[in-house]
């Protein structure tokens, strides 16, 4: 027997020996397509995407085993096997153009590579990636490159000797200030061009390089209104390059000399976009007050620019949310798509946005709506990650709508743009809605994969709210399984993280984690404790998604108690909230599989209290999130 590991697993890689190749062959063999492919029932999901997976990994390690060990033509079986599988799956079409090419047959390669493109922009929206393309082209020639470099700074090191030698005479020494400008004015214009040319090859580390390189001359130069203006251009394109690079002390410290630029310039648009980026950066940290303080910033000094007033209104929606007080995001985000309506661009984001907080909301049938509108208007280059962000969007309000295939497909279109962008950030947002996703389809160890992968990476980018979001998946799943104490390790994680009372976005989560786990020792007392809690903080917040399990708790602490009446009275507020969520999805079939995409709802649509009492006693009263 050979075992596969499970794909997509960050955790683990696998090496094949011939012995191994061997096995996964006859296993390969044997897979006969997706498992009971006209079976809707819920119980068929997890197995099938489980099999479906592993077949898809057994292709991959047979594709390398071959073609490392040379027989290329069985590698290029596979590779073709693959991409008829798994038709989005980009490396299975770059082994294949590959391979081709490997084996001497370039009409075939281009063949493969038009198939792969026609794809890429039919299908998903997006241009082919370079690293294919490159495959059946040489690099351009004449692009510059760091070389151009070499030697430029050494040449003004030895200028700036000659400035302060005394034996030079005075038209020497003015000769030697022109040449050493003119020098300076060379290295901005070559650094520029390698930025730009590196810029466009997602090769962002270079680019920042060689815009470091340019502000550098330019500070050595006249400090005229051009080159000032010119300093600012350049730091507000060295912005996205620390911040993908997560270099969070230089990002701010460029956004500082950026404002003083802008203040001496007296340019009030521009220090409204930079005050907008600092608020930006604040909220990857975690300062929210003072992100909010800087987006009313922003927004006082947009008072004539409509465009630069809508985006200052997002980012006070986008602080609201991550403050949790998602009625106040939701108005805000609104008026921004009033100002921007006129612009695709920005609609698609304020519609994006608007998923978001509807999805937090409860109003998961409006989520999927805005998201659909957002990717209707998401061209096909260069907004990929924007279209990745979406995506994710689509794929949160598919799974509380329960329709887990969807989910299932457009994250994992998601997770391609992400990784072919190289966003971090992105990829770890993605990471936390993949756990979430597999916890809910009962993929437990999937699910705990993808949670700890993300509180990981969470950590190496120094970003709190996904560690948050991926500490309160893990106590959900520890909770689930019955390691109690690992589950309050976790809500204790998450709550020293969260940021306090004054960010509700997770309190009411917390809180309710709290309960279940004070049900399930049997301290009933700290249970109704953390349910008062639960509720003010999702009162605060306006918060509708946990309303459901807020009060099915509320029964299962009142039946704890002995107070039976209150207990039916708790489950019939829970099928009230239900049924409203439910009521707005306008298809039957479509409604009935929300109302039917977990137990505890199918329980409360059908009215099945004592089961659900009963449940609750035998499960521990652990339900997750």
């Amino acid at each position: 027997a050979c075992t596969v590991p499970v794909a997509p697993t960050p955790e683990h890689e696998f090496e094949a020996d011939e012995e191994t190749l061997k096995s996964l062959e006859q296993a390969v063999r044997l897979y006969r397509g997706p498992l009971l492919t006209g079976c809707d029932a819920e119980w068929c999901y997890p197995p099938r995407l489980r099999y479906q997976e592993r077949y898809l990994r057994a292709l991959e390690v047979l594709i390398t085993g071959y073609e490392a060990s040379g027989d290329l033509v069985r590698a290029l079986h596979y590779a073709e096997e693959l991409v008829r599988a798994e038709p989005y799956d980009e490396a299975g079409h770059e082994a294949v153009i590959r391979l081709h090419l490997a084996l001497g047959q370039h009409q075939a390669a281009l063949t493969a590579y038009q198939r792969y493109a026609r794809i890429w922009r039919e299908e998903l929206g997006l241009s082919p990636a370079d690293r294919v393309t490159r495959l059946l082209r040489l690099p351009a020639r004449g692009a510059p490159t760091l070389d151009t470099l070499v030697g430029m700074p050494l040449a003004l090191a030895n200028l700036a000797r000659l400035l302060v030698d005394p034996k030079l005479s005075h038209s020497v020494m003015l000769a030697v200030r022109q040449m050493t400008q003119r020098l300076g004015q060379a290295l901005v214009v070559e650094a520029e061009q390698v930025g730009e040319v590196a810029e466009a090859q997602h090769l962002w580390e270079i680019a920042r390089q060689a815009y470091e390189t340019a502000l550098v001359a330019l500070e050595d130069l006249a400090p005229t209104s051009a080159n000032l203006r010119h300093q600012l251009t350049l730091r507000l394109r060295c912005d996205p390059l620390y911040d993908r690079a997560a270099q969070r002390q230089a990002q701010a410290r460029n956004l500082e000399q950026a404002l003083s630029l802008a203040e001496t310039l007296a340019d009030s648009d521009v220090q409204s976009e930079v005050r907008a980026r600092q608020c930006w950066l604040a909220q990857r940290e975690g300062r929210l007050q003072e992100a909010l303080r800087l987006a009313e910033a922003a927004l006082e000094l947009a008072e004539d620019d409509s465009h630069l007033r809508a985006q200052a209104l997002r980012l006070m929606g986008t602080c609201y949310e991550m403050l949790g007080r998602y009625p106040l995001a939701l108005a805000y985000h609104q008026k921004a798509l009033a100002l921007d309506a006129d612009r695709p661009e920005w609609r698609r984001l304020d519609h994006n946005n608007l998923a978001s907080v509807y999805t937090y909301l409860g109003h998961d049938w409006l989520a999927l709506e805005q998201a659909r509108l957002a990717l209707a208007l998401t061209p096909e280059s260069p907004a990929t990650l924007v279209r990745a962000i979406i995506l994710g969007n689509m794929a949160s309000a598919e799974r509380e709508l329960g329709d887990f295939i969807a989910a299932m497909n457009h994250l994992q279109a998601a997770q391609r743009l992400a990784n072919i962008l190289g966003n971090r950030e992105t990829q770890v947002w993605l990471a936390c809605r993949a756990a979430r996703l597999y916890s809910r389809t009962g993929d437990r160890d999937r699910a705990r994969l993808w949670a700890v992968y993300a509180r990981r990476r969470a950590g190496e980018l120094a970003d709190s709210r996904y560690e948050v979001e991926a500490a309160l998946e893990l106590a959900s799943l520890a909770g689930q399984q019955g390691l109690l104490d690992e589950a309050r390790r976790w809500i204790n994680r998450a709550d020293s993280l969260s940021g306090g009372e004054e960010c509700s976005r997770y309190q009411g989560a917390i809180a309710l984690l709290r309960c279940q786990l004070g049900l399930a020792k049997g301290y009933v007392e700290a249970a109704a404790e953390a349910m008062a809690t639960a509720w003010k903080a999702l009162k605060a917040s306006g918060e509708e998604r946990h309303q459901v399990l807020a009060h099915t708790l509320e029964a299962a602490v009142a039946h704890h108690q002995g107070d039976g009446n209150r207990a039916i009275r708790g489950l019939e507020e829970a099928r009230c909230a239900l049924l409203e969520r439910a009521s707005e999805i306008p298809s039957l079939a479509e409604r009935d599989r929300f109302l039917r995409s977990t137990p505890l709802r199918r329980m409360l649509a059908d009215g099945d209290f004592s089961l659900i009492l009963e449940t609750l006693r035998q499960a521990g009263a652990f339900l997750g999130l």
